[in-house]
């Protein structure tokens, strides 16, 4: 028994399928890093810690800028280059007033920030950076809340930071260089110049490896103060994170996959006007 070979359309059709998908899959890209930094004070007794509002602020920030071409490296290689970012920043003054998110002209990026509450003494930073294609995308916020230690009275604010991060590495050819994802969170907390706590989490060192990936991590964060005057002293706290986030660009080969899936599908489409 002999088998008929396929149409010669349906196998130029297959092959444009094939690497028209090859592209996409060679295309496919997302990368997210995101922080939170929540805290909360923990006072000697209730009227040890009086919140000043005169000068307490938040602050938040994004940016964003997507891929923009290759540039050629002088080397033989080519390197990816981006837009301008652009970025957006919002401050608001007072306590428990949280700073208008800054958000990012793409529409993915943001970050929010608190000051303390004199009724529920927490507060909360959080900043996320989506990379939906090719390009890098940025956010910090921060935040100042001043206040006034009662004589022989002892303050503490304690956090917890946290940092997740997922992506898709693309495979590349070694002719290329290449921009890789990563996010890292840094996490400061001090008390005006007397103490200061601060941890860095992510690694921006990986090395690069094709495909999936995600990792999650958290770090505490903790400052004390005590006023051992005999009298009322003022002072600020101060707290900030930030990410970043990159994703990998398609190196210029995979266009050509795409040009030669398409040239398949057309010639399939002109055999067929002819037929």
């Amino acid at each position: 028994m002999s088998i008929a070979n396929p149409p010669f359309s349906r196998v130029v059709l297959a092959a444009a399928v094939v690497l028209s998908l090859g592209y996409a899959s060679a295309n496919a890209q997302s990368s997210s890093a995101s922080a939170t930094l929540s805290f909360n004070v923990v006072a000697s007794s209730p009227t040890a810690l009086t919140w000043l509002a005169a000068d307490s602020f938040s602050s938040s920030n994004a940016s964003s800028a997507a891929f923009a071409g290759w540039s050629p490296t002088g080397f033989g290689e080519f390197a990816p280059t981006f837009n301008t970012p652009v970025t957006d920043s919002a401050t608001t003054l007072g306590l428990w007033r949280q700073s208008s998110y800054a958000l990012a002209a793409d529409g993915l990026n943001f970050s929010s920030s608190f000051t303390f509450s004199p009724t529920t003494r927490q507060a909360s930073l959080q900043t996320t950076s989506t990379i939906d294609q090719g390009g890098f995308g940025s956010g910090d916020a921060f935040v100042r809340s001043h206040f006034s230690l009662a004589p022989g009275a002892s303050v503490t604010f304690t956090g917890g930071l946290t940092l997740s991060v997922f992506g898709t590495n693309q495979a590349f050819t070694p002719d290329y260089i290449t921009t890789d994802l990563y996010g890292s969170a840094t996490g400061l907390m001090s008390i005006g110049g007397f103490a200061e706590d601060s941890r860095t989490i992510g690694n921006a060192a990986l090395p690069y490896t094709a495909g999936n990936y995600a990792f999650n991590e958290a770090q505490t964060l903790s400052v004390s103060m005590t006023n051992n005057t005999t009298s009322a002293m003022n002072g600020y706290f101060e707290a900030g994170v930030g990410v970043y986030s990159v994703s990998a660009v398609p190196e210029p080969g995979n266009y050509a996959m795409l040009l030669a899936g398409l040239a398949c599908v057309g010639l399939v489409a002109h055999r067929r006007r002819r037929g």
